[in-house]
């Protein structure tokens, strides 16, 4: 089944499908350069290009972030953060918190990235929600390293 998108920016760029669970199909770069030029809070629901932590998060869970965040998005399991794509308003505050680089928008993500959108929005609906900045793990400041951060 597919829907045509109504959004006079956007009409006739997107159809969207089932190709997973959110019933959204991958980005194109032309999708990305005209949702560029949209604010996040005029794109239908459908469109709306939600930030994502990333593996880089993994065995950190620096929180700095959560507290940059203006609405409630950010969950957590033992190892790492989750950003809810249905809460999230495309603010971009909590990138440059992130000291390992683990949070991207969407339309800015590194190729190879996609299974991540997915990954954000499962288990964010599973997992506990942080609502303020937390000590990271104690493995942390070595994943840091690692990561050349």
């Amino acid at each position: 089944m597919q829907k045509q998108l109504s959004h006079p920016d956007l009409s006739g760029l997107l159809e969207l499908d089932s190709l997973n669970s959110r019933g959204l199909r991958p980005f194109t770069a032309a999708d990305k350069v005209t949702l560029g030029r949209v604010k996040p809070q005029d794109r239908p629901k459908e469109t709306r290009l939600p930030h994502i932590v990333t593996d880089n998060c993994q065995r950190c869970r620096f929180t700095d972030c959560v507290g940059h965040c203006p609405v409630e998005c950010f969950h957590s399991d033992d190892e790492r953060l989750y950003i809810d794509p249905d809460v999230c308003i495309d603010c971009g505050a909590c990138i440059p918190a992130c000291p390992v680089q683990a949070i991207y928008e969407v339309i800015d993500m590194p190729d190879g990235y996609l299974p991540w959108i997915e990954i954000n929005a499962e288990r964010s609906r599973m997992l506990p929600l942080i609502i303020a900045k937390q000590d990271p793990l104690p493995t942390a400041e070595a994943r840091r390293k690692e990561l050349d951060f």
